[in-house]
Parts: C-alpha cells; structure tokens; sequence
C-alpha cells in the first residue's frame, strides 16, 4: 500500500500544480485593465511632463508605440497635475524628469531612467510613471524604457 499512497500523493500534486498554474496565466495584473485597453483601443494616453527635454521623452514614448502597436494622445503639462490625472485614471502615462526622493514615488510606480542613468536623491532625470498597481503595464513601460 506505500506505492498506492505515494501515486495518490503525486496525482495530487500535479491536480494541485496545474491549478495553480492556470490561476498565474494572468499574472502580472492590471486590477484596472490599462493593457487590455491600450491593446484594444490601440492608444494610450500619455503626459509629458513641460520642460522636460524632448528627445529622450519622445524615445519613451516612441518605444511604447512600438512595444503596444497603439498611438500615444500627447498632453503636455505640469509634473503634479499630470501625475494626479495618472493617479485618477484621466491618462496612462506620464514621462518627465522626476528625482528619486520625489515624494509623488508612493502614489506612482517610476521607470528606471531613460540610459539607465545613475539616479540620485535629488538630480531628476527621464523617466515614466505609471498607475500604482497596473504592473502588467509598468512592466511594459519599463521594458520599453530599458530597450538599448
């Protein structure tokens, strides 16, 4: 009886693995659908940040088109506003300068700088921001970011 119990243990284990991994086919998740909808619509809404320098924000952006096959919807406009529209769902991305002690890092989810730059607390560089809890889509945003 060892060998019965020993491949009744082992049927249940792959029962209980192939379960689990059904339940992670979504995973990363995005709690408010911004991929599926970006997808879908084949745009995105996405903020740049006035006074940021234009060629690296364009690259961002121009990276993400690509990645999505979806058409960014420019808005320029100041840091804090846009990223409360971001944190509101008004718009899907925001690209900017933006320091690592930014105290809006707690409402967002920020990109590694464009050229992986060397961050520091206060000298700001390119970056994105994304809603917080969005992570399928940050996890895009920030491939794109990373693209040598």
């Amino acid at each position: 009886m060892p060998g019965h119990r020993l491949h009744t243990l082992y049927g249940l284990f792959a029962l209980v693995s192939a379960l689990w991994l059904t339940a992670c086919t979504d995973i990363p998740r995005d709690p408010n659908g911004t991929t599926e909808r970006i997808l879908n619509a084949q745009s995105f809404r996405a903020g740049i940040v006035s006074g940021s320098a234009s060629d690296p924000t364009n690259t961002i952006v121009k990276r993400i088109e690509s990645q999505t096959r979806a058409k960014a919807i420019l808005k320029r406009g100041e840091a804090t506003l846009l990223l409360k529209q971001l944190e509101d769902g008004q718009i899907d991305l925001v690209v900017g300068s933006f320091a690592e002690n930014s105290p809006l890092k707690t409402s967002v989810t920020f990109s590694a700088p464009l050229g992986n730059r060397m961050v520091t607390a206060e000298a700001p560089v390119i970056r994105a921001a994304t809603p917080l809890g969005e992570n399928r889509w940050s996890i895009l945003v920030e491939k794109a970011v990373r693209q040598p």
